[in-house]
């Protein structure tokens, strides 16, 4: 077998530093839970840059791989939403794909996969707002 990888595939394999990262939302792909239940929103994007210095080191790498909100449970969307400025109350209705396009901070750190247990990049449910970059 001959495998061709592309950038992604190079990127994502890509350990970061630990950190808080500027990352850009490019797309949300909707799909049916594995019990067909609900519906889970990935959410698909990049590294722009370390949040905290600047550094373009990881600029392109993906996100953490199982970045998902799902249709029952509302409140994972909630920290995003807060990162770029909207503040969801009681019977407010949101659509994931309102997030596409957007820029905020995730805190992106490593951890083992449990079904492989390599280490990879992962997602820790930290969001905030865009700041100015300090210089270091």
């Amino acid at each position: 077998m001959i495998v061709e990888f592309s950038e992604s595939d190079v990127l994502g394999s890509k350990l970061v530093t630990p950190g808080w990262y500027e990352v850009l939302v490019e797309r949300i792909e909707d799909k049916a839970s594995s019990d067909g239940k609900s519906i889970n929103a990935w959410i698909k994007g990049k590294i722009v840059k370390n949040a905290d210095t600047g550094s373009t080191d990881f600029q392109g790498v993906p996100t953490p791989f199982n970045w998902l909100i799902n249709s029952k449970a509302a409140f994972g969307l909630t920290p995003i939403l807060r990162a770029i400025g909207i503040e969801p109350k009681p019977g407010d209705r949101a659509d994931v794909e309102a997030i596409a396009g957007k820029r905020f901070e995730m805190f992106i750190g490593n951890g083992i996969n449990p079904k492989n247990q390599q280490m990879q990049n992962i997602q820790t449910g930290q969001f905030r707002p865009l700041r100015e970059t300090v210089s270091s």
